[in-house]
C-alpha cells in the first residue's frame, strides 16, 4: 500500500569532520581536495567541479583556518609551471572522509 508520504522521501546520511564543533570537511570540501589531488591544480580542480576558483580558494582557506595547518601546498608558475598538491594533513583529511562514505565517490 502506498501513501503520499512514500513519494519523494529517501534516507540520507551526511558525514563530516569537525574540530571543536566547527565543521572542517564535508562531502563538498572533500570533493575539492580530491579534485586537487587528481588535477594538481586549484584552478583545474575548480573547473572540473564547475565551481568558481574564488569559491574553491575560500573553502580551502576555511579548512586551513579551522585546522590551523595547510591542506594544500601551491607553487607559482615557473620552469615547471604552477600547481598544487595536498599536504600530509590534506591527504589525511581526504582519506578520513573517504573512508566514511557508504557509497563510492561519484554516486
Amino acid at each position: 500500500m502506498s501513501t503520499s508520504l512514500d513519494k519523494g522521501y529517501r534516507a540520507a546520511i551526511r558525514t563530516w569532520l569537525e574540530k571543536d564543533h566547527q565543521p572542517i570537511l564535508g562531502e563538498g570540501r572533500a570533493l575539492i581536495l580530491e579534485a586537487i589531488e587528481k588535477t594538481g591544480s586549484i584552478s583545474a580542480a575548480a573547473k572540473m567541479l564547475g565551481m568558481p576558483y574564488r569559491y574553491v580558494w575560500r573553502k580551502l582557506a576555511k579548512i586551513e583556518e579551522v585546522l590551523g595547518q595547510p591542506v594544500v601546498m601551491t607553487r607559482r608558475s615557473g620552469v615547471r609551471g604552477g600547481g598544487a598538491e595536498l599536504t600530509h594533513v590534506g591527504k589525511h583529511c581526504s582519506a578520513n572522509i573517504r573512508s566514511q562514505r557508504i557509497l563510492p565517490s561519484g554516486y
